[in-house]
C-alpha cells in the first residue's frame, strides 16, 4: 500500500503508469507483475480579488483547471464602506477572465494591480504567481431637469461658463438628466 503526499502549495492529481489508482492509498500485490506509478501533482496558486464600492466580480476560468471545482465564481460587494476580499485557488497557468457588474446607482471605475490598465469591464490574468485583482465602484447620482417654453437649463461651473453636463432647452416639459459621481 502507497500514498502520494503533495507539498504545500501542490495539489495531488493522480498516479500515472501500470497503477489505476487516483485517490489514495493505492495498493499494489507483489508477485504478479512489476508496476510503476509516478504520482502527478499541480501547483496552485492564490488569487485576492478586493472589490471597493458596491458591485460584483465574476470570475470565468477553464473548468478543467479548477482546484475547487467550479468553473464560475463572483465575489459581491454588497457594503458601500471597506473593501469586500475573496480568495480563490486555481492551478499554476489557468486563464481567469473577470467581469465587473456595478449595483444599482453604482459605476464601475477602475480594475487594478495585476489588471492595472484595463479599459473595460472585463480582464483577463494567468495564474503564474500569486496574484491581487481589484475593483473600484463609484456611487453616483442622477440630475434630472426640466425647462418650460421659453428657457434652458445647463451646467455650468463656478464662473458661470457652460460646461459638458446637462443641456435642457425648452422642451414642451421632456426631462434632461445627467449622471454624477459623487465626489
Amino acid at each position: 500500500t502507497f500514498t502520494a503526499s503533495p507539498a504545500t502549495g501542490w495539489d495531488f492529481i493522480s498516479f500515472g503508469g501500470g497503477i489505476d489508482c487516483t485517490d489514495g492509498p493505492c495498493t499494489w500485490t507483489a508477485g504478479t507483475s512489476s508496476a510503476s506509478a509516478t504520482a502527478l501533482f499541480k501547483e496552485q496558486k492564490t488569487l485576492t480579488l478586493v472589490i471597493t464600492g458596491k458591485g460584483s466580480v465574476t470570475a470565468n476560468k477553464d473548468s478543467l483547471t479548477t482546484v475547487e471545482g467550479s468553473s464560475v465564481r463572483a465575489c459581491n460587494a454588497a457594503k458601500a464602506t471597506g473593501p469586500t476580499t475573496c480568495t480563490f485557488t486555481y492551478y499554476a497557468g489557468t486563464s481567469v477572465s473577470f467581469t465587473a457588474a456595478a449595483d444599482s446607482t453604482w459605476r464601475f471605475d477602475a480594475w487594478g494591480n495585476a489588471c492595472t490598465g484595463e479599459a473595460t469591464t472585463t480582464c483577463s490574468v494567468t495564474m503564474d504567481d500569486d496574484k491581487t485583482v481589484s475593483a473600484t465602484f463609484v456611487k453616483t447620482y442622477v440630475l434630472t431637469t426640466s425647462a418650460s417654453i421659453g428657457g434652458s437649463v445647463k451646467t455650468v461651473d463656478g464662473s458661470g461658463n457652460a460646461v459638458a453636463g446637462i443641456d435642457c432647452t425648452s422642451a414642451g416639459g421632456a426631462g434632461c438628466s445627467k449622471v454624477y459621481d459623487v465626489n
